[in-house]
C-alpha cells in the first residue's frame, strides 16, 4: 500500500515504490480528481432509482 507521508516514502520497499499500480506516475496523478460529495437528497434518489432498476430484473 502507498503512504501519503512523503517523509516515509524512502522507507517503503523499492519494489513497492516503483510499482505504478501502487504509486501512479506523475502524468497519471495529474489526471486524478476527487469525486464530489452527493447530497442526502441525491443519494436517496439514486438509491430509489437503483432499487427500481434491480427489482424489475
Amino acid at each position: 500500500f502507498a503512504t501519503a507521508n512523503t517523509a516515509a516514502t524512502p522507507l517503503v520497499d523499492e519494489a513497492v515504490r516503483n510499482d505504478p499500480d501502487i504509486y501512479p506516475l506523475a502524468d497519471v496523478r495529474q489526471r486524478l480528481y476527487a469525486d464530489r460529495s452527493m447530497s442526502l437528497k441525491d443519494m436517496r434518489q439514486r438509491t430509489r432509482l437503483w432499487t427500481t432498476f434491480r427489482s424489475r430484473q
